[in-house]
């Protein structure tokens, strides 16, 4: 079963002080900050009981999440842009996973750690997850995601 869906994807991601670096107006390290939402057309597919809602960003990259129908609380996502190589990671609420990627300068090590995971998506429509990402033991971001889907309605529905 596969179906066009309206995907709104927020995003708040929090990078760590940049070493040796310091803000003039502060006097502290500086954060960086990317926030943004997406909305558009994305595609909802199940297939042998993994639900994946795939979507292409505004900015040319995208995003795709999966989960097993039977296990809600372990959600994989995919995300990259155009001409670079896909980086894919594991979620789990309370749960640290590693995850290795190829990149063209060789393996990548990509560790997440889970604060709060809620998936409704399959009575709801919306995710909410709160995970940070390290790369090598080293952590590059903390990011909040919200991700809603509706069922987009074609004529004659």
């Amino acid at each position: 079963m596969s179906f066009k869906a309206t995907v709104k994807l927020k995003v708040d991601t929090q990078m760590p002080d940049i070493p040796g670096s310091v803000d003039e107006e502060t006097g502290k390290p500086p954060r960086l900050r990317n926030r943004f939402t997406d909305v558009g057309e994305g595609t909802v597919s199940t297939r042998s009981g993994i639900v994946t809602i795939s979507r292409k960003l505004i900015t040319g990259a995208f995003f795709e999440l999966s989960f097993a129908k039977n296990d809600p609380g372990i959600i994989t996502i995919r995300r990259g842009g155009e001409g670079s190589s896909p980086v894919l990671f594991v979620i789990e609420e309370n749960r640290r996973h590693v995850c290795l990627n190829t990149s063209p300068g060789g393996p990548i090590e990509i560790i997440t750690t889970c604060r709060k995971l809620d998936n409704g998506i399959m009575r709801t429509g919306r995710l909410a997850v709160d995970y940070a990402v390290e790369l090598h033991g080293f952590r590059v971001e903390k990011t909040v995601l919200t991700l809603e889907i509706s069922k987009k309605h074609t004529e004659g529905n």
